[in-house]
């Protein structure tokens, strides 16, 4: 009867123990459907802040959506190229987190980046000057060309400055033409 019993634990701790993998399983599942929200509603928030920069500032949004061109000097132009940069930055983290998130949930961000990168001569402006600091994702994103290998030269130095001669011919070639 004790080997019975002994045999009857044994059985009774193997389901248990099993029923916990079960259940540790799930746990783990949850815990990262929940944090691939917290990190959707992140980036959600980043575009959120962007949205309410072109509602506080109505006049920079021309800039990125109807093709005008920037100011060549003055607070405006400060103000449009703090946007690309966030704009360009906002991509970065969109590209960044695209895998963790999956498809579904990353959505078209490839779509409105092109959109915004055809549409923005002041998002092209600051792609060709700074486009040397972020990674070939980035670059396909904006559907903006090959992005040149080791660009990790100063934007001041005269390789830079070679490096953005290639970047505008690329952007060249790589951007549809408009009709008038």
């Amino acid at each position: 009867m004790s080997n019975d019993f002994t045999v009857f634990v044994a059985v009774f701790a193997m389901l248990a123990t099993l029923w916990q993998g079960v259940l540790l399983r799930r746990q783990v599942r949850h815990g990262e459907n929940v944090s691939r929200s917290q990190l959707y509603q992140e980036i959600a928030q980043q575009f959120i802040q962007l949205d309410r920069i072109f509602v506080e500032n109505p006049h920079l949004r021309p800039y990125f959506y109807r093709d005008q061109q920037q100011p060549s000097t003055g607070r405006d132009r400060e103000q449009v190229i703090a946007a690309a940069e966030l704009m360009a930055d906002l991509a970065e983290s969109c590209v960044a987190t695209a895998d963790v998130l999956g498809a579904r949930q990353a959505g078209d961000w490839d779509q409105y980046f092109r959109h915004v990168f055809a549409r923005s001569p002041a998002l092209r402006e600051y792609w060709t000057e700074y486009g040397y600091l972020y990674p070939q994702s980035v670059w396909d994103c904006f559907g903006a060309g090959l992005r040149i290998a080791n660009l990790g030269a100063r934007s001041g130095s005269a390789y830079a400055a070679g490096q953005r001669s290639l970047i505008r011919t690329r952007l060249s070639l790589t951007m549809p033409r408009r009709h008038p």
